[in-house]
């Protein structure tokens, strides 16, 4: 691929971008249709609920905006509410009313920690585990995580741009392979295991990129014993 082609440091309106896509989400007119076809592939709970009707959906952010615009889109969605809560402080979450009276802890429930974990700094081991305890065995852990992974070069780099976040209102650590599957101690990892994001179980008929590696995204499931 020429440089020209790249999406990294060429506009590409064709490509999917998550700030177009969110601006998309929050009604905004600065977006494509590469990004509003994206944006249109579902939410947790529209594609759980297609699968089966009773499926609840509990999502949790502490952004105000995204709180706002979450509520927007739940509005009269059965079995889904959102809470304005800190990953940062799983008892937290996890004593929330609304949590409770949607969420039953003692049947096996999903937590979906998609894109999120490498916004934590410091050892994010405890948090997961303090996440994980109280639920029931059965439970699952989905988790995708940004590396520098592929190119270990650039890990100054990625420094870097690590210090740059921890300025700002968010931190971000990328993460290596044994980093992240040191979050899983004590859960059973699902085939196919900890792989690049393109590569856990894609749907029958996906075209995989080249080099599932570009995507410098881990993804795993693992199970609470």
């Amino acid at each position: 691929m020429s440089t020209g082609d790249d999406w990294r440091t060429t506009f590409r309106p064709d490509v999917p971008s998550p700030a177009r896509m969110y601006n998309y989400f929050l009604g905004g007119k600065d977006n494509y249709p590469a990004d509003r076809e994206a944006a249109a592939d579902g939410s947790v709970h529209e594609v759980a609920q297609a699968i089966d009707p009773g499926i609840r959906v509990l999502y949790v952010d502490h952004d105000p905006v995204v709180l706002a615009h979450g509520r927007h889109m739940l509005h009269g969605v059965r079995g889904t509410a959102i809470i304005w809560r800190d990953l940062l402080e799983p008892a937290a979450i996890l004593t929330d009313p609304e949590l409770r009276d949607l969420i039953r802890l003692d049947e096996p429930v999903a937590v979906m920690l998609l894109a999120v974990v490498h916004f934590i700094g410091g050892d994010a081991g405890p948090l997961i585990t303090e996440l994980m305890e109280p639920l029931a065995p059965g439970s699952y852990l989905v988790i995708s995580h940004a590396t520098a992974d592929r190119h270990p070069e650039a890990i100054p780099e990625a420094a870097a741009v690590q210090e740059i976040y921890e300025q700002s209102t968010t931190s971000a650590r990328p993460r290596s392979r044994d980093e992240i599957l040191a979050l899983l101690r004590g859960l059973d990892i699902l085939d196919p295991g900890l792989v690049w994001g393109p590569l856990w179980r894609p749907d029958p008929g996906t075209v995989i990129a080249e080099d599932p590696a570009a995507a410098n995204m881990y993804a795993v499931v693992a199970r609470k014993p």
